[in-house]
């Protein structure tokens, strides 16, 4: 079953997942379970629709679990890079591709937390910063608008993160904490989504 009929009119959808815990039929115990959440929220982007969230509860994280929820969906779906949305785009062979953005936050906040002992996760959350203030100072403004300030000047400091990452990240060895390998994992999705994220 699709989410409600509203949702889907959306053309601009964020989507998150967490874990957490589920009765197990028939058992009387509890087993690992998630919580899918689908937003939309407009207003940062000068939109004037209302704002709503609609949240699936699954024992499941696959793919066939996206699918469903955003059966018939067709637009924008902000990730945090999570490989089962890409079975979602038309070049995964679905009939009504989605367009995966990709999402700063996420990668950001893997890098906090190792930025105490580490000269790249520093770096890299220094640089970030400017981001930071350009969106807080376009938020709410006109399409138009958000698209200029982007290319003009965030493009500029997105190109310099992405060339940090190019030139550090491989010379990481693979036997890391899990952390960094989601790190070098993410960094590889934003490259991606980074001429949609400029364009939004």
């Amino acid at each position: 079953m699709a989410l409600t009929a509203s949702a889907s009119r959306s053309r601009r959808r964020t989507a998150r997942s967490t874990v957490g815990c589920g009765l197990a039929p028939g058992s009387g115990k509890t087993q690992k379970a998630w919580l899918w959440a689908y937003a939309r929220d407009d207003s940062p982007f000068g939109g004037a629709g209302s704002s709503m969230v609609a949240y699936r509860f699954e024992d499941s994280r696959s793919g066939d679990c996206v699918a469903r929820h955003l059966a018939g969906f067709g637009g924008l779906l902000q990730v945090d890079g999570y490989e089962a949305y890409n079975r979602l785009t038309k070049g995964a062979g679905a009939n009504d591709g989605v367009t995966l953005a990709a999402c700063f936050a996420r990668v950001r906040r893997r890098f906090y937390e190792l930025h105490v002992n580490s000269r790249l996760a520093t770096q890299t959350i220094t640089t970030m910063a400017a981001l930071w203030k350009i969106k807080e100072a376009i938020r709410g403004k006109n399409p138009a608008t958000r698209v200029k300030a982007r290319q003009e000047k965030s493009a500029t400091i997105v190109a310099t993160l992405f060339e940090l990452w190019e030139t550090e990240l491989p010379r990481l060895s693979r036997k890391l904490p899990g952390v960094w390998i989601d790190i070098i994992h993410f960094c590889g999705l934003q490259k991606r989504g980074e001429k949609r994220w400029s364009e939004q």
